[in-house]
């Protein structure tokens, strides 16, 4: 992608380094506000990103929203039963 265009790799470098700790943030904040139950930000971060990698760079079907949806309602349906 645009890691191979000098031009680009930079900032593309910088927000694939930026993206864990603002996922993180987002996550713990809403641990902080009751809207999840305690989970590890990065974590969680980790497990709703990791499928979109995984279709983005193995190209084998297209990502929707629909797609996106999916992912984050399994996510966040395993991390409410096992809260307990």
């Amino acid at each position: 992608m645009g890691r191979e265009n000098p031009e680009v790799a930079v900032p593309v470098n910088r927000i694939a380094e930026q993206r864990p700790a603002a996922l993180q943030q987002v996550g713990d904040h809403a641990v902080a506000r009751g809207e999840l139950p305690p989970v590890d930000g990065y974590f969680l971060g980790e497990l709703l990103t990791g499928p979109v990698h995984l279709y983005v760079s193995l190209g084998l079907r297209p990502f929707t929203r629909a797609e996106a949806k999916r992912i984050t309602d399994v996510v966040l349906a395993g991390l409410w039963h096992t809260a307990g």
